[in-house]
């Protein structure tokens, strides 16, 4: 039952699928695409509201871990990310971003943030980034470094975050 639930969490559905030209709707799903450089026409669609890049999914190995089935070579978010003033969903994982921008902190209507298996990225520096998001509902950072302090400060910002890393993802599912 933990397998199931597990792929469930790591899995972007992808009900939704879109061709190159990312500038309408408002879902667009590029998981499992080879992608090295963010796409631009997704900067020029003004109406999504949920993206998705990276490994769809991932293999869970017992007892405990998982690991995605595919990496992407995407190594950075573009400033331009706060163009995105509706997106509600930042799913970025298993990729080889080394840093978030600044103007991620602009995305006010964002409620979840999914940074998993980014292996380069260090989330603690960006913290004040992350605490900016008044909306954020949950954070997920399964397989990154992410120490207790970082957190609790996240946490004292926002009480209602949840956050899943390595600590509590298999508690939560089971």
């Amino acid at each position: 039952m933990w397998f199931k639930k597990s792929i469930f969490i790591f899995t972007v559905l992808t009900l939704f699928s879109c061709g190159k030209d990312h500038s309408k709707g408002k879902i667009i799903n590029l998981s499992n695409e080879q992608i090295f450089i963010f796409p631009k026409s997704v900067l020029n669609n003004p109406e999504i509201e949920e993206l998705y890049i990276g490994s769809a999914n991932a293999t869970a190995y017992p007892p405990m871990s998982l690991l995605p089935k595919k990496r992407i070579f995407l190594s950075s978010i573009p400033e331009g990310i706060s163009k995105l003033k509706t997106l509600r969903v930042l799913s970025i994982v298993s990729s080889n971003i080394k840093h978030l921008p600044e103007s991620l902190s602009e995305l006010n209507n964002l409620t979840h943030l999914n940074l998993s298996f980014n292996p380069k990225l260090d989330i603690e520096k960006y913290t004040s980034t992350i605490n900016s998001l008044n909306n954020l509902e949950s954070l997920v950072v399964y397989n990154c470094f992410l120490n207790k302090k970082t957190i609790e400060r996240l946490k004292a910002k926002n009480p209602n975050l949840s956050i899943i890393d390595n600590s509590t993802f298999f508690r939560k599912i089971q």
